[in-house]
C-alpha cells in the first residue's frame, strides 16, 4: 500500500470515528433528565459551560456565509481549523466583509438554538461550511472536508489557501 494510500485511510477512519463521537455525544444531550425540553432553552436563552450567554448574529439573507461550526468540548485540531478559515476570511476578504456581501459566524451546534443547522448542513462534527444565500434562502452550499487532512498533515497555509480558494469561488456567481 502506498503511504499516501496509508493516510488517506487513517485520516477517513479519524473522520469517521469523530462524526460517531459526535452523534452519540449530541444524541445524549438533546434529550435532558425527564425527556422534556429544558426551561430557558429558547432562541437566544443558552449559556456555555463558563456561564456566559452565546450571541450568533443573524445570518445575512443575500451574499456569503463563511460558518464555522464547532460543539461544546474543542480539541487542539478544531481549533486549529478554526483559526485557519478566520485567518483565510479576515485577511483574505477584508473588503467583503466591510461591505456586507460576505458574513463569518462560529456556530455552537450543540446550542439547542443551533439544532437547526444540523439538518440544513449536515453538522455532525466541527466543521467548514459556505454557504450563498439570496432573499434569505441558500442557493449553494458546501462543507469544506479538506480542511481536517490539511490541518492534520500541518498544513495550516494550505488549510487557509483552501478556505480562500472556496470562498473566492462562492463570491464570484449566483449558485445553482
Amino acid at each position: 500500500m502506498k503511504p499516501k494510500a496509508i493516510v488517506t485511510a487513517v485520516l477517513l477512519l479519524f473522520v469517521a470515528a469523530a462524526v460517531v463521537v459526535a452523534v452519540v455525544r449530541n444524541t445524549v444531550r438533546e434529550t435532558p433528565p425527564g425527556g422534556t425540553a429544558a426551561a430557558g432553552n429558547d432562541k437566544q436563552g443558552a449559556t456555555d459551560k463558563q456561564g456566559a450567554e452565546e450571541k450568533v448574529p443573524q445570518p445575512i439573507t443575500d451574499g456569503v456565509i463563511a460558518f464555522y461550526f464547532h460543539g461544546d468540548e474543542r480539541c487542539a485540531t478544531c481549533k486549529t481549523i478554526e483559526a485557519c478559515a478566520e485567518k483565510a476570511v479576515h485577511e483574505g476578504f477584508a473588503d467583503e466583509l466591510k461591505d456586507g456581501r460576505l458574513q463569518w459566524l462560529v456556530v455552537n451546534y450543540d446550542r439547542p438554538q443551533h439544532g437547526h443547522y444540523k439538518k440544513d448542513y449536515g453538522v455532525a462534527t466541527p466543521m467548514v461550511v459556505l454557504a450563498r444565500r439570496a432573499g434569505g434562502r441558500d442557493v449553494k452550499s458546501a462543507s469544506l472536508v479538506e480542511v481536517w487532512p490539511l490541518v492534520i498533515q500541518g498544513d495550516t497555509e494550505g488549510c487557509v489557501d483552501y478556505v480562500r480558494a472556496g470562498l473566492k469561488e462562492f463570491l464570484q456567481g449566483p449558485g445553482t
